[in-house]
């Protein structure tokens, strides 16, 4: 059940968290990522149980409201603590404590039977929908698919690369370099993709946003002022935006009324998996050829989003009307 999902996912952060404070070596703060890595679902749980709270209620605008309030609530205590403390032990002394209130509130919760016993197929449901096996779906999920797995892979050297430029670049820094990403991801979204959208081609603009995270994540990983590194980042977080209001407008012709909850589902698991085989995928390939082999297959990830788009988008996704559920 959700319970479960929950207390497991406490219980791996808190294993990262002892194992980041314990850490002396490289390969001790690497092997402390794998327990959150692997089962650090929090989130996705999170919004599943607001869920099951709401079902049966026809008040969509009550559970956005839900779900929106968890997302402030992550955001707001991230950066509070980033700005307040400023050491590595601090950190994670803080997050276990953090973590184990946490646990605490989750074992209050009530059980869900009903949905435990749903839960073994739901994986296989969403993958027999009929907008999944479209042409059109399976477009939609190699999109998400390449563009999480670009994310995850960047993400297992940006880290290292950001400390090796800048080693003074402690928690208060990072808690501001957040803030900027978190506020011109939510502008992108809110005030610049839906006019983007409307007033220009939809391939035409995905493709350059693809050339924006490809030239974006480049400069980033070679610049050595914090000016530098924030001007790279501003289109990245831009297209970044651009993009997954593309992708969610996208799923609305693709997937059925009946379908498109399912379809959402299906796509987030998806994400979940590209987080799981990305860290290992890039930390591999960093290990064996170094920062540059990984920064070439982010390209390359970039390079197929956009020749997808520009092969399928038009066809597939802007000219069909949305399928029947079956």
């Amino acid at each position: 059940g959700r319970r479960w999902a929950l207390v497991t996912a406490s219980l791996a952060a808190l294993a990262s968290g002892l194992l980041t404070a314990a850490a002396t070596t490289i390969r001790g703060l690497w092997l402390s990522l794998v327990p959150a890595a692997l089962l650090g679902h929090q989130f996705d749980a999170l919004k599943a149980a607001l869920a099951d709270a709401y079902r049966g209620t026809t008040d969509d605008a009550a559970l956005a409201g839900a779900q929106g309030k968890l997302g402030m609530a992550a955001g707001v205590g991230f950066l509070g603590v980033a700005a307040a403390l400023d050491t590595p032990r601090s950190v994670a002394a803080v997050s276990c404590l953090g973590t184990v209130v946490s646990l605490a509130l989750t074992l209050a919760l009530p059980p869900s039977g009903q949905l435990q016993r749903r839960q073994a197929d739901s994986f296989r449901k969403l993958a027999s929908l009929p907008s999944a096996r479209s042409p059109a779906g399976k477009l939609l999920i190699a999109v998400r698919a390449s563009m999480a797995l670009a994310f995850h892979i960047f993400a297992t050297i940006w880290q290292t690369s950001l400390k090796a430029r800048f080693p003074d670049f402690a928690a208060p820094d990072h808690a501001r370099f957040m803030t900027f990403i978190g506020l011109g991801y939510a502008l992108s979204q809110g005030t610049l993709a839906q006019p983007l959208l409307k007033r220009l081609s939809q391939p035409t603009l995905l493709i350059a946003c693809c050339a924006c995270l490809s030239l974006g994540r480049v400069l980033a990983i070679a610049a050595t002022r914090l000016d530098l590194l924030y001007a790279a980042y501003a289109p990245v977080v831009v297209a970044l935006g651009v993009v997954n209001a593309a992708v969610a407008a996208a799923v609305s012709r693709v997937a059925p009324v009946g379908d498109t909850g399912g379809f959402v589902g299906l796509l987030s698991a998806v994400e979940s998996i590209c987080g799981v085989l990305g860290p290992a995928l890039g930390g591999l390939l960093a290990l064996a050829a170094g920062e540059a082999a990984v920064c070439a297959l982010v390209l390359l990830l970039y390079a197929l989003v956009a020749a997808l788009v520009s092969r399928f988008w038009a066809p597939l996704i802007l000219r069909p009307p949305p399928l029947k559920s079956e």
